[in-house]
């Protein structure tokens, strides 16, 4: 019975053991000291399922060492330790739950500032290649010439917008003139009709006719 009192009172609970394993060995090495004519005190019991509980299970502890006699009974602490193990578990998955939360968002702010950055990075890459792009092009252009016709860099002749102003400029007056031409040689036309229309020469038709054949009218 000694060894069986020693047993009892050196139950202690484990770490990671889960507490109603530790409260089922407490009733256990009770119920042997009942069957050799041993019965313990409910008061012996009940310290020992609490008297080495883990430190987050102080809370409870203190509010069970505040219970009457009467109230103190293994079952009834068994149960008050066993909704403050729920409690607990609650509470850590609950804490794990916004620690997950508020990774996820570290996360996502750290992903959305690596986004915005490499964003910055192709757009400085991007203005960089635009600007090189601009820098060979100017440089090209400043590699063909001179034109022959205004003695600038850029072109060639066959390029010329100042020589091609100069052509449209001539194109329209040549137009201008020949419509001059025309016009003069309308009126004069005219005239030698009038000359000849009262006129009993025979040949009269024939110069109007090659007066227009002349002139092309």
């Amino acid at each position: 019975m000694i060894q069986l009192l020693d047993e009892f009172f050196n139950t202690r609970f484990e770490t990671r053991e889960a507490l109603g394993l530790f409260l089922c060995r407490v009733k256990q090495g009770a119920e042997r000291l009942r069957k050799v004519d041993h019965q313990l005190q409910p008061l012996y019991q009940g310290y020992q399922m609490i008297r080495s509980l883990p430190a987050e299970y102080q809370s409870v502890v203190q509010t069970i060492y505040r219970w009457t006699d009467a109230e103190f009974q293994p079952d009834k602490i068994e149960s008050e330790l066993l909704l403050e193990e729920n409690r607990l578990r609650l509470s850590r998955k609950d804490l794990d739950t916004v620690s997950s939360i508020a990774f996820s968002n570290e996360m996502q702010r750290k992903e959305a500032g690596n986004y915005y950055k490499q964003d910055e990075k192709l757009k400085t890459k991007s203005s960089k290649v635009r600007r090189f792009k601009n820098k060979t092009l100017n440089v090209k252009n400043k590699q063909i010439g001179p034109c022959y016709f205004c003695k600038s860099y850029g072109h060639l002749i066959a390029n010329c917008k100042h020589k091609a102003a100069l052509s449209n400029l001539k194109t329209n007056e040549s137009s201008n003139t020949e419509f001059k031409v025309k016009h003069a040689y309308s009126e004069l036309e005219s005239n030698l009709i009038e000359t000849f229309s009262d006129s009993s020469d025979p040949e009269g038709k024939f110069i109007r006719f090659r007066s227009k054949y002349k002139l092309g009218l």
